[in-house]
């Protein structure tokens, strides 16, 4: 535990003896494939406990938590290791070269992730969708401390799904799945923020991940870190993989109040990153179960019932983006591109569409920022 404790520091260390370690590591290719055969081996141990919880366990003896905490401290330094030793590569091949692609090694671990870890957590009947299972072609944001994870309460739920072999019922297999999923969070968001390539790769695991934050217990552990992969996304990803993640989020059917203050913070940071990007989902995501009404709305509540089909999280954003100068701007060039987009095409509806709602309701009580958008 000692050695390993040492790596950590080494790899995610900002000093400079760590960094002059880390060179000395580096450069030295059979040092590098010890380390990385030894690393691996944690992968192994931890599909065992989550695969087979009842029967291999961790110990229950005073050195439990410790245990755990070597699997995934293991885990997350092999990645940390792949990591600096491809950005090491891609610089020894072109100076000044900022960009690399995953390494075999970090590739191997993202697919191990959503292959045998992500299943487990997977609720009871909740089915694959299809490509779950491809190798996908080739991003996530900077966790600013790069802190590793801690381990997680202990879930109360027994029974999951059959997404693959390795879904299991639960205890310390359930919570090492968590902690282990939450660690490739920080990782391939470091990965992203120090000029990893691959967001379309990237996105495309943690957008299926995304299926886990309709659960209350899961979201709770894993919803900032899905958030700041997001908006690492949000500022580089080209291929729509963001979308496809801030789109699980929209998902979600509620959230708590350190939820609420961790998403306003998400969007805040969100909608000067990618406006169009962040304003269009959550507009998407309202407009698709709010259907057409007779009148203009005064509030958000008539502009989103409550009883419509529309989540409480993308209910709660709509809010922020009328609130919020740029969100609401945004929010009337839709509004305004759906409306010249029905009169090109001489639609005749009974009622006011979503965006002739839109518009009223910014019209009405947004933002005055909003309200100055419309005659222009």
């Amino acid at each position: 535990s000692a050695a390993l404790i040492i790596l950590k520091n080494i790899m995610s260390g900002s000093d400079a003896s760590s960094a002059a370690a880390r060179s000395k590591i580096l450069v030295n290719d059979s040092c590098c494939g010890v380390l990385e055969s030894s690393l691996e081996g944690a992968r192994s141990v931890a599909e065992a406990i989550v695969r087979e919880d009842s029967e291999v366990a961790l110990s229950s003896g005073p050195g439990a938590a410790g245990g755990a905490d070597l699997v995934i401290g293991a885990v997350e330094v092999f990645g940390r290791l792949s990591l600096h030793r491809e950005a090491s590569v891609a610089k020894a091949r072109s100076a000044g070269e900022d960009h690399f692609q995953l390494s075999p090694q970090a590739r191997s671990l993202l697919t191990w992730l959503s292959e045998k870890v992500a299943p487990a957590l997977m609720p009871a009947g909740a089915e694959e969708e299809e490509g779950d299972k491809e190798e996908d072609d080739n991003d996530l944001l900077g966790l600013g401390d790069g802190a590793l994870s801690p381990i997680a309460k202990k879930s109360k739920r027994s029974e999951f799904g059959d997404g693959d072999s390795s879904a299991v019922a639960g205890g310390e297999g359930r919570s090492l799945a968590v902690q282990l999923l939450k660690s490739g969070l920080v990782l391939f968001s470091e990965w992203l923020a120090v000029g990893g390539t691959s967001s379309a790769e990237v996105s495309a695991r943690v957008a299926k991940w995304g299926r886990l934050l309709v659960d209350k217990d899961l979201r709770s552990d894993l919803f900032l870190a899905y958030g700041r992969v997001f908006l690492q996304l949000a500022a580089i990803d080209r291929t729509g993989g963001a979308k496809a993640v801030f789109d699980a989020i929209l998902r979600c059917p509620d959230l708590d109040v350190p939820e609420e203050k961790g998403m306003k913070s998400i969007f805040t940071a969100a909608v000067k990153l990618n406006p169009s990007l962040v304003v269009s989902s959550i507009y998407e995501a309202c407009e698709n179960g709010s259907g057409s009404k007779s009148s203009l709305p005064c509030t958000l509540e008539e502009l989103v019932p409550s009883k419509s089909e529309v989540t409480s999280v993308a209910k709660y954003c709509l809010m922020l983006a009328l609130q919020h100068p740029g969100g609401s701007k945004e929010l009337v060039r839709v509004a305004a591109s759906k409306l010249r987009k029905k009169e090109a095409a001489e639609e005749s509806k009974s009622g006011l569409d979503f965006a002739e709602r839109m518009v009223g309701c910014l019209c009405r009580c947004a933002h005055k920022a909003a309200s100055a958008q419309v005659d222009s």
